[in-house]
């Protein structure tokens, strides 16, 4: 199952992240001797392609070595029935002989399956992998996982390695976790649905390269987690430094691809080494492919919000793509469905390319520092289709990628920065002009209050003054007599005009009582 996944990831990402050496032994079953050269180097045998012997069914006798398999089936390509044989559980046989020089070797003996298994050597059981049931509530699935099982073969007599073998989970071959393995792209050499792999090898190689799975990966675990936790720590600081500056985009794609890959590689990395039936297969191959479409439309984001200026129309297309090539693995996959989303892949490098190729010749700032980052890690990707994949071009490939990218973020936060500082800066200038602008201002009003003021208190002195004048007038006028004296034999006449408003003469008649006029 782990050569399933890391084909999957080849087809996806054109990673092609070749095994540990695994050599076939091209020798017929019945003459099938190990010897030291087959083992030399690290080099392992695979027992899964060398002629097991199976039957359908549970009989205890046919873990004896003395048990006669003659007219068994013989599974030329791996140990794996026809479906139609199938019927949730059964038998493997493998003969062995072994040269003189390995007799009394310790050799490591590794599996790799969907299913529960029983491991006999010359009938004696040497190991459990799960609990083998005639029904799926006995069975409890269990992949090992090319855990080490140590055996030491003799030379000189044949040896018997037997397999108890079920797997209820897919009995019915018909249902729908079978006909997903089978369509999805299932080959006799891998576990598969039915049969299992596996090899052996020398048992200090074994231990010393724990941890890499049934050779898939050529690189540590050490270093794989190393990885996940620089990709998944880096994510997370790029999600809050988005949530404390939503304006700044580019730090939620960002984040949201490092959160993709990383989760993708911890997928990837289980898949290597945990210990799952078939849902659990399940599980993590939807996993695997949600968390890289994730990761590629994520850094498709980035680029397209970095360089453009917005979201096209074409990256929503790239959008339902992707998650309609994911749903149809997941739901419906059929055989070769692994090259449409391989189609889907290179489409969508090219899309970047052509983006940070653009940027490029648009000189626009941080372009080649992003634009490097994306060409170390697409030469990455070459050099792992092309040749084995060497750890240095694969972690300059990842790391480069993210130490790129995080510098073409912290040159933006810092001409952000600075820009702000020099908008500040004319902020400052600005508002120094406005407080003398308005210090002007208020001094005009000032002033233009004051006169208010002042013609105001002269209006109210000239009022008072106007009415005490008046006063003064209608007391002049009421001092004047109001007729004059009627006399025979003359005419009396009278006018005063004063000043404006009040004068200082005054006029007045007496007639006294004798006719006299005063």
């Amino acid at each position: 199952m782990r050569q399933t996944m890391t084909k999957a990831k080849i087809l996806l990402t054109i990673f092609l992240l070749l095994g540990l050496p695994v050599f076939a032994v091209a020798q017929s079953a019945e003459s099938l001797t190990l010897t030291a050269d087959q083992l030399q180097n690290g080099k392992s045998v695979e027992l899964d392609k060398l002629g097991w012997k199976y039957a359908p069914g549970d009989e205890p006798q046919f873990a004896d070595p003395q048990f006669d398999d003659r007219a068994w089936a013989t599974l030329t390509d791996s140990a794996k029935p026809e479906d139609s044989a199938w019927s949730g559980i059964g038998w493997f046989r493998l003969h062995l002989r072994v040269a003189p020089e390995l007799a009394n070797v310790p050799l490591n003996l590794e599996m790799a399956h969907l299913g529960a298994s029983e491991v006999y050597l010359n009938g004696k059981l040497i190991r459990r992998f799960g609990v083998v049931g005639k029904t799926l509530a006995e069975e409890t699935a269990y992949n090992p996982n090319a855990l080490p099982l140590g055996v030491v073969l003799q030379a000189g007599t044949e040896q018997v390695i037997a397999v108890r073998y079920s797997n209820q989970q897919v009995a019915d071959v018909n249902a729908f976790l079978a006909r997903w393995l089978v369509s999805s792209g299932e080959t006799p050499s891998d576990p598969g649905v039915i049969g299992f792999k596996s090899r052996v090898r020398e048992f200090g190689v074994a231990v010393s390269q724990r941890g890499a799975g049934y050779g898939a990966w050529p690189f540590p675990f050490g270093y794989q987690a190393a990885e996940i936790a620089a990709f998944l720590s880096f994510g997370i600081l790029y999600l809050l430094l988005f949530a404390f500056f939503t304006r700044q985009r580019g730090n939620l794609f960002y984040g949201l691809y490092l959160l993709g890959y990383g989760a993708n590689d911890f997928l990837f990395t289980i898949s290597l080494s945990a210990h799952y039936g078939v849902t659990g297969y399940y599980l993590i191959t939807w996993g695997f492919y949600l968390t890289w479409t994730w990761a590629i439309l994520s850094l498709m984001a980035f680029l397209y919000t970095a360089f453009t200026p917005g979201l096209p129309r074409r990256m929503w297309l790239f959008l339902v793509g992707g998650l309609l090539v994911m749903l149809w693995m997941v739901v419906w996959p059929v055989k070769f469905w692994a090259l449409v989303s391989t189609l889907y892949t290179v489409v969508s490098w090219l899309a970047m390319l052509r983006i940070m190729i653009g940027a490029i010749r648009r000189q626009l700032p941080g372009a080649w520092i992003v634009g490097a980052g994306i060409l170390l890690l697409f030469l990455n990707m070459v050099q792992g289709f092309l040749a084995a994949p060497n750890m240095l071009a694969y972690a300059l490939g990842n790391f480069g990628m993210i130490l790129a990218l995080s510098i073409y973020l912290a040159r933006e936060y810092a001409r952000t920065n600075e820009h702000l500082a020099d908008q500040l800066v004319q902020v400052k200038q600005l508002s120094a002009k406005e407080l003398e602008h308005e210090r002007r201002e208020a001094e005009l009003t000032l002033r233009h209050q004051e006169e208010q003021a002042r013609r105001a208190l002269l209006e109210v002195e000239h009022d008072r003054k106007a009415k005490e004048l008046e006063e003064a007038r209608q007391l002049q006028l009421s001092m004047l007599p109001k007729k004059l004296p009627q006399l025979p034999h003359l005419d009396i006449a009278a006018y005063m005009q004063t000043a404006t408003e009040v004068g200082g003469d005054y006029y007045d008649f007496h007639l006294g009582d004798d006719g006299t006029l005063t």
